[in-house]
């Protein structure tokens, strides 16, 4: 009897173990102070300034691998910087 509760206990012991060992994907939170740079296969929807005003892409645009992502606090822009972007009419 005493052996197979303990063959239980060791059993839940490695699932648990199993469990807590983080396997899966790795979440790390990045500060918001702090730019990142891509990596290789990147995509996704991006916000584009389009006559003075921030519009969604409809499609998800490839993103060159070490391209900086900042956060919308690092660019302050003022009316009439769209020329400064390089934007498309």
């Amino acid at each position: 009897m005493l052996s197979m509760l303990m063959w239980i206990v060791l059993g839940f012991a490695m699932l648990a173990l199993a469990f807590a060992s983080g396997c899966g994907a790795r979440v790390v939170l990045v500060p918001e102070q702090a730019p990142i740079r891509t990596g290789p296969g990147m995509s996704g929807r991006v916000w584009v300034m389009h006559k003075g005003e921030w519009t969604l892409s409809q499609n998800r645009v490839p993103i060159p691998e070490g391209m900086y992502i900042v956060s919308p606090s690092w660019v302050d822009l003022d009316e009439g910087d769209e020329a400064k972007l390089g934007s498309n009419p």
